[in-house]
């Protein structure tokens, strides 16, 4: 992505994210319930692949037909989440007071954040830690090779509930011995080197507000969450710039970064060569059960799958996110990627919406734990939807499973005290 900073305007680049991302801010603004919400992250992902696109038709890297549905693709899903997202107000006034039914979940959730500690520690002593690597940019994709795929899976699922339970539990109870599990994970967190790894935490912490009836609790996290972006900041400028000359350089290509996956698909004219069928499709949404139980192949990436077209590179699992307007036009081609598109706005905002809703009617620790979770990693929907259905998936399978495992325990304990 190097070569494509010298190539574009970065001034213009610049202004042209501004304009797009206040444009969408201001319209969507009276739908989001702090600057933490996924939303925002969506619509900083979209408005910076937009104005790469925009930057790389004006140097004529693309084509005007591609460029048309881009805009076309993009407009409609910011419509769809303008017109279905329901406003915060009509959110807030649903609130549900009743103490959390804390009976089941304690056992389950106790066993959940065992095993995420007996895995990792697992790990951590045969692999080392990425953190303190020469490379930790390298060292966190290499982490979970050589059979750890399972602690991958187990990190991006288990560690985010487990999480959101404790702190939920911590500020509803106050009881001080909580906070050892949550630096325990907290630590597991900063040990894998992955920067993205922090961005679900963020974006649960408005949600556990809402949930959290009390005010001055909600004025001390707006507080806490800030401090949190700003120590994940500089956490990861230390991390993926040791050489704090090359900063503003990796910003840039960061930045350029969110639309990697159109520079390759539009610039290397991909568009005829990489094409699914519907079937292809719904395979997606069950290969991350299948693969869990071994009962089905691994579906490669759309990233990499792109790179191979692209560049020659083995679809090894290697590549960009598979950005939802290049998702739309592999699987539904050029004009059904536009109904695409508005559609998958739809079921977002919809889905979210009833998620909320249940959040605030749910009087169970587990239940809430579980929403939250699920509603915080809502942000990979329009970025990585193959990724949203693994991890969502797995949460269910996992949560249920320690769920009865929880559950025969407590039974047990009981009969024999």
């Amino acid at each position: 992505m190097e070569s494509l900073v010298s190539a574009i305007n970065i001034e213009q680049f610049g202004l042209f994210f501004f304009i797009i991302f206040s444009i969408k801010l201001f319209f969507i603004r009276r739908k989001l319930f702090t600057i933490f919400d996924p939303i925002v992250y969506i619509l900083l992902s979209c408005s910076l692949s937009f104005s790469l696109i925009i930057c790389l038709y004006e140097i004529s890297y693309i084509q005007i037909s591609d460029f048309i549905q881009f805009i076309l693709c993009d407009l409609v899903f910011f419509i769809a989440l303008f017109i279905f997202v329901n406003g915060k107000t009509k959110l807030y006034k649903k609130i549900n007071n009743e103490l959390f039914n804390t009976s089941l979940s304690q056992y389950s959730f106790h066993i959940m954040f065992v095993i995420v500690l007996l895995f990792n520690s697992i790990m951590f002593l045969v692999k080392g830690f990425p953190l303190f690597s020469p490379d930790p940019s390298i060292s966190k994709v290499t982490l979970y090779t050589g059979g750890f795929g399972i602690v991958k899976r187990i990190n991006l699922s288990l560690l985010l509930v487990v999480f959101v339970y404790y702190l939920l539990f911590f500020l509803h109870n106050k009881k001080i011995t909580i906070l050892i599990p949550l630096f325990i994970l907290f630590g597991i967190l900063l040990s894998t080197g992955s920067k993205s790894a922090f961005l679900p935490v963020i974006f649960s912490i408005p949600f556990i507000m809402l949930k959290i009836a009390d005010f001055k609790i909600n004025k001390r996290l707006k507080k806490n969450a800030l401090r949190l972006v700003v120590v994940t900041l500089l956490y990861v400028i230390f991390i993926y710039s040791r050489d704090s000359g090359e900063v503003v350089l990796k910003l840039i290509t960061r930045m350029l970064a969110f639309g990697d996956t159109y520079y390759f698909y539009y610039v290397y004219n991909i568009a005829d060569k990489l094409s699914l069928d519907f079937y292809s499709y719904l395979y997606m949404f069950v290969s991350p059960i299948l693969t869990l139980f071994h009962l089905g192949n691994y579906n490669v990436p759309l990233g990499s799958l792109l790179l191979e077209e692209a560049i020659g590179l083995e679809p090894n699992g290697f590549g960009p996110n598979s950005q939802f307007i290049f998702e739309s036009r592999v699987f539904f081609g050029y004009v059904g990627s536009i109904l695409y598109c508005f559609t998958l706005g739809f079921v977002f905002s919809n889905l979210r919406n009833i998620l909320i809703k249940y959040l605030f009617s749910t009087t169970s620790y587990l239940y809430s734990s579980l929403v939250i979770s699920i509603l915080a990693l809502m942000y990979l929907i329009p970025i990585e939807l193959q990724l949203y259905l693994m991890i969502t998936s797995d949460i269910i399978i996992f949560v249920f499973l320690f769920s009865l495992v929880g559950t025969l325990f407590s039974r047990f304990r009981k009969s024999n005290g």
